[in-house]
């Protein structure tokens, strides 16, 4: 019943003959001959279908597999596509359009048109249980009832495939003067010009001797900063997992992240930061009770991972949420965010609150 383009086939939709191993498909698919995947897709009407296998055996290893996959099954699931989202931070939820095989990697990004990411980018480059749905907590969305693009990129089978959808922003978030905030993601509208740069540290760090003090995380920037791997434009400090590098490899790195961000309002702050390994932050003109405090308003050094704050806020390193309101002036701020990483995860996020009850 299988048919191509309308034509009979035979029923024949893959095959492989000759004298060869199996190639673990899909983990280490590198077989030269491509006829054991269909050439096509195969068009088949609903119900039961008439099914024969055959394999032929000499010597060695004896085995052999099955796969497929459906197109109509890849969707989103939730929040349903052309709704209008809740916050600023929503959990979709989508599934592949994969059966009995295995998600190569998948990442999601949101941004304010069609394949951007200036508002978010996540996800996994590990294998994932197929049938299953995925979650991923998206964070920094806007609060403007504008249009939200979300795409999600999954790779299957050794090919990339594209879920996209579209959004309406909540409305009636903006922060309004003399309101307070809960802490949440610094947006990127808070933000102007911000640049990550990346810097090789291999041989320079150990796994578990990571920077434990400020004195040491700028010893570490001094060697490598007149040699960086590179710099981009980035939206916003938000990044979760592994593989977060993108000039090089993700461990043995550092990370520096430089520009602008706009207080709108003068008043006290309170930032959170959050990250693995070792990160600060620095933000000019911001004191406490009056007093310089040369900008630092946050750090975590040593080697930790990171404390998805606010969800399972348990680390017992209390320094990587600012020990003290911090009061900053209406306007423009330079600030600084440093991450320095060894091995496994790689990963940092900024949040931050407002609390308008007090006065300078």
């Amino acid at each position: 019943g299988a048919s191509v383009r309308g034509l009979d086939i035979q029923g024949r939709v893959g095959w492989w003959y000759g004298t060869h191993g199996s190639c673990v498909f899909p983990d280490t698919h590198d077989c030269t001959d491509a006829n054991h995947v269909s050439s096509n897709q195969v068009f088949l009407e609903a119900g039961d279908h008439e099914i024969t296998f055959r394999h032929e055996e000499s010597m060695y290893e004896d085995n052999y597999r099955l796969f497929w996959e459906h197109d109509s099954q890849a969707r989103i699931q939730s929040p349903a596509p052309g709704s209008t989202l809740s916050g600023s931070s929503v959990t979709f939820v989508w599934r592949p359009n994969i059966a009995f095989s295995s998600l190569q990697q998948w990442e999601l990004i949101a941004g304010s048109s069609e394949g951007a990411a200036d508002y978010f980018t996540g996800g996994n480059t590990n294998s994932t249980t197929p049938n299953e749905s995925i979650s991923i907590e998206v964070t920094g969305l806007p609060t403007d009832g504008s249009t939200v693009y979300i795409r999600i990129r999954y790779q299957s089978f050794g090919t990339w495939k594209v879920i996209d959808a579209t959004y309406t922003a909540a409305s009636g978030g903006a922060h309004q003067p003399g309101e307070s905030w809960d802490q949440e993601i610094v947006p990127a509208a808070a933000f102007n010009n911000l640049t990550l740069t990346t810097f090789d540290i291999t041989g320079l760090v150990e796994h578990g001797s990571d920077p434990a003090s400020k004195e040491e995380m700028d010893q570490l920037f001094e060697q490598v900063e007149a040699n960086p791997q590179g710099s981009s434009p980035i939206a916003l400090i938000n990044t979760t997992g592994a593989n977060n590098n993108p000039h090089g490899a993700s461990d043995f790195y550092l990370s520096k992240i430089t520009g602008y961000i706009n207080i709108p309002e003068s008043g006290f702050y309170r930032f959170y930061i959050d990250g693995d390994d070792a990160i600060d932050l620095v933000i000019e003109g911001a004191s406490v009770r009056g007093l310089d405090i040369q900008g630092r308003v946050g750090w975590w050094y040593g080697t930790h991972g990171s404390c998805v704050f606010p969800d399972t806020h348990d680390c017992t390193d209390a320094n990587h949420v600012s020990s003290n309101q911090v009061f900053l002036e209406a306007g423009d701020h330079k600030i600084t965010f440093r991450h320095e990483e060894s091995l496994y995860e790689d990963n940092y996020r900024l949040f931050w609150e407002h609390d308008s009850v007090h006065t300078p």
